[in-house]
C-alpha cells in the first residue's frame, strides 16, 4: 500500500506558506484568546480522485481570516486579497508526493463575530495531491 499525504503535513505546508508571505500568525485550531489579525487553517475533508495511471487524493481545506475590529471592511478585504495572492503559488509538500492542482474556489462567507466584533472571513481551497503510479499486473 502506498503512502498518502497526512493531512498534518498539508496543513503544514499551507501554514508555512500564509505566514512566509503575510507575516502573521497562522494557526491549526480556532485561537480562542488569540489577538486579532491572525489566520487559521481548518481541514473539511478527502475523497480519493484516482486517474486511470496515479493515485491521487483531493484535500479540502478552509483558510479563516479574522481581521481587527474596525468599522470597515478594508482591514478584512486587504486579509484576503494576501491569502489569494500567496496562495496563487503552489504549497510545498514532502519529496514523496505531486502536488498536481492547487485551486481557489472563492470566499465562501463573510461576516462579524457577534462577541468579538472582530470581522471574519472563509475562504475555500481544494489540493489535488498524488501519491504514486499505478501499474499492470
Amino acid at each position: 500500500m502506498l503512502k498518502q499525504l497526512s493531512i498534518t503535513d498539508l496543513i503544514c505546508a499551507v501554514q508555512k506558506r500564509i505566514e512566509d508571505c503575510t507575516g502573521m500568525r497562522c494557526y491549526d485550531f480556532t485561537p480562542y484568546d488569540s489577538p486579532s489579525p491572525l489566520y487559521f487553517v481548518e481541514f473539511t475533508g478527502s475523497e480519493p480522485s484516482n486517474s486511470k495511471t496515479t493515485y491521487r487524493t483531493a484535500y479540502n481545506i478552509l483558510i479563516h481570516c479574522i481581521s481587527d475590529v474596525a468599522d470597515s471592511s478594508v482591514p478584512i478585504l486587504k486579509m484576503i486579497q494576501d491569502v489569494e495572492e500567496t496562495m496563487t503559488e503552489d504549497i510545498e509538500l514532502p519529496s514523496d508526493f505531486d502536488l498536481i492542482m492547487q485551486t481557489y474556489n472563492g470566499v465562501s462567507a463573510l461576516y462579524n463575530e457577534t462577541q468579538t466584533n472582530e470581522k471574519h472571513a472563509v475562504m475555500s481551497f481544494r489540493f489535488l495531491v498524488g501519491y504514486g503510479f499505478m501499474t499492470k499486473d
